[in-house]
């Protein structure tokens, strides 16, 4: 989980007296809007339950305060979050997650959203749940799982996340829920974009498919991500293969389906909607796509040419998420820059694109399972709970926020 607080805003109460908003996003997404004194009484509950192991939180100031003390305690109350985060005992505790569901849910008061909510398969197929709008990412998670019949030991496998567009093959992921999240919350904030909930394997290894397919209605959403995978062209089966899996879908054959999928290239990888790179040059138009334990760039060169570039993750030293707080006839803007070891020396690429958020997710899954399966762990780099720093810098002028991934031995 990535908090951060980009911007505030004063408003006026019942009595006429002015109080500041601290604007919450999560995974680079509109979380909620809260006040510093309800973050205080957060914080004091939370200090009654796990004592000395939580971050400083921002004291009070009683005069009135100057501009850079505004500023001190906006990035104060972030790093909190970003510290309380880091805190396995506290994200997954009532305290934590009550707090933050009840101010997402004050975002949008006035707003009747119980009801049928659909939820789309991995190919595009969608089902409809009766939902409240205080379920949790979880709960809804749980009513998909309970009509397609999934049994309890796969369940652990899928996630559910927020996609944008309608269409089967028209759509790009914003963010993995996390299971505490109120999803109707979050739909309703970007329904005028289309947004939806989709439900997708929550792995990169594939070799946990073997695991899956075991049960058949694993294996059915199995196929159905590959088969929709190579219909949105994210993974790309060559002329003979797409006749092989046709005939084997043809014939129900599921099982030698999938297997004949794990052959595709970029099967289980997932792709970003189209953004630029700068490498080898600056701002190339590139599709990146993450799976298979590497960030995979498409680049688009001049005179429509292609090049295609690899970057396996055991070199990955460290990462950066960047939002740039926009002017005012912009949206935030996001990129992801990422440190990687070329031989004996390294270099910095950055990518571009309004999927920064869900791109670091990605890197982070495919780290931690490439580090699960890796036998030799003398290896320090990590990105991880433990190493997370989450400095402010300069950009043209503009503040940034920036999420950083480092190694160990620059800590």
């Amino acid at each position: 989980m990535l908090f951060n607080i980009p911007a505030t805003e004063s408003q006026v109460d019942s009595l006429g007296g002015r109080y500041v908003v601290y604007t919450v996003f999560l995974d680079g997404i509109l979380l909620c809007k809260v006040r510093y004194s309800e973050m205080h009484r957060w914080n004091e509950e939370l200090s009654r339950m796990f004592k000395s192991c939580l971050p400083r939180f921002p004291p009070k100031v009683y005069l009135v305060m100057t501009q850079k003390q505004a500023d001190d305690r906006r990035l104060g109350l972030e790093q909190y979050l970003q510290g309380v985060a880091r805190i396995s005992s506290v994200v997954v505790s009532e305290v934590f997650c009550k707090f933050l569901q009840k101010m997402q849910q004050e975002l949008l008061s006035n707003h009747k959203l119980d009801g049928v909510c659909e939820v789309l398969l991995p190919d595009g197929r969608s089902i409809a749940v009766h939902t409240k709008a205080s379920d949790t990412s979880q709960t809804i998670l749980e009513a998909v799982f309970d009509q397609i019949g999934l049994p309890l030991d796969l369940r652990g496998y899928f996630n559910l996340f927020i996609v944008k567009g309608k269409g089967k093959e028209d759509f790009c992921i914003l963010k993995k829920l996390v299971p505490w999240e109120l999803p109707r919350y979050t739909l309703e904030a970007g329904k005028t974009e289309h947004w939806a909930l989709m439900v997708r394997k929550s792995y990169s290894d594939l070799t946990l498919d073997s695991m899956v397919l075991q049960k058949s209605s694993g294996l059915h959403l199995l196929c159905a991500q590959a088969r929709g995978d190579m219909e949105r062209g994210w993974s790309l089966p060559t002329a003979a293969q797409c006749q092989e899996l046709e005939g084997l879908l043809q014939a129900e054959r599921m099982k030698e389906f999938l297997h004949a999928a794990q052959l595709v290239e970029h099967y289980g990888c997932m792709q970003m909607d189209i953004c630029t790179c700068d490498c080898p040059e600056p701002d190339l138009p590139a599709v990146v796509r993450v799976g298979q334990q590497s960030i995979t760039c498409c680049l688009m060169l001049p005179l429509n040419n292609l090049q295609q570039i690899c970057y396996h993750i055991s070199r990955v030293k460290s990462w950066r998420v960047s939002m740039l707080s926009p002017s005012d006839e912009e949206d935030f803007m996001f990129e992801l820059s990422f440190e990687y070891k070329c031989d004996s020396n390294t270099k910095w690429i950055t990518v571009h694109s309004k999927q920064a958020f869900f791109l670091s997710t990605c890197m982070d899954q495919l780290w931690m399972e490439w580090q699960q399966g890796h036998a030799d762990r003398s290896n320090n780099v990590r990105f991880s709970e433990a190493v997370l720093r989450w400095p402010s810098i300069e950009v043209e002028g503009t503040m940034g926020k920036v999420f950083e991934g480092i190694t160990e031995d620059a800590l």
